[in-house]
């Protein structure tokens, strides 16, 4: 499985710290691992941290309550995926004051990193299945299979659903970060979702709505890959 979400290790003792991220290293060498020993400084940082990570956080720190610490990372970063950990069993029935998708019990880390990660990514693809749009009145949360197309004007994006369409401040990039793999940028922009292509040209799409989405030529090369790599996926499923 190719891993592109970081992973983020708070963790105040160096070398149970260092024993994680040599596990995760071995499961997946090319991942990106950020260290933090404490939880003020991880919460100083969160807003640099990506929209999608997985951390795993010690319950107990030295300078604060590792479950009060995900408790606030998940306020500010709702996408992050939390996996605890700690050494201490009788911790356990603390960790449900918050979200969290595993627990592991250090001693048997290497038994349950694996069924963790795998929890993880299937809670990461449930998160994705939505798409939660931040209006100046309101929050729109909309099922990503609806959405058709964005486009970036100016300082807003036009998001584009079966029943209408709705302007955020975030980018494509910011927005596909959020969504399935089946959304692609085919313009500096416009992207879109190519289960919702009704015919491809080498110049344009033509969606679902029938709305026209130039290709970009430099992204021509780009979005031809990844639109026969989607269709193969779209057959291999049948």
């Amino acid at each position: 499985m190719k891993f592109v979400v970081p992973f983020i290790i708070c963790e105040n003792d160096l070398r149970q710290a260092d024993h994680l991220k040599r596990c995760l290293q071995k499961l997946y060498p090319e991942c990106t691992i950020l260290q933090y020993q404490s939880g003020d400084q991880l919460l100083k940082e969160s807003d640099l941290l990506k929209q999608e990570c997985i951390l795993f956080m010690d319950i107990v720190l030295e300078d604060a309550s590792g479950i009060q610490v995900a408790q606030m990372i998940a306020k500010k970063r709702p996408s992050i995926i939390i996996v605890f950990i700690s050494a201490y069993l009788d911790k356990v029935v603390d960790i449900f004051d918050a979200p969290h998708c595993y627990f592991i019990y250090k001693p048997e880390l290497a038994q349950r990193l694996r069924p963790a990660l795998e929890k993880a990514m299937e809670q990461l693809g449930d998160n994705r299945r939505k798409l939660c749009l931040q209006l100046k009145d309101r929050v729109v949360v909309l099922e990503s299979a609806d959405v058709i197309c964005m486009e970036r004007n100016r300082r807003m994006t036009h998001v584009t659903s079966e029943d209408q369409a709705y302007s955020v401040s975030l980018n494509l990039e910011q927005l596909l970060s959020r969504l399935p793999e089946n959304f692609i940028i085919c313009h500096r922009s416009y992207a879109v979702n190519l289960a919702k292509v009704e015919v491809y040209k080498r110049t344009e799409f033509v969606m679902s709505n029938g709305i026209r989405i130039p290709i970009g030529r430099s992204y021509a090369s780009k979005v031809r890959q990844q639109f026969r790599a989607y269709m193969e996926r779209t057959l291999n499923q049948y």
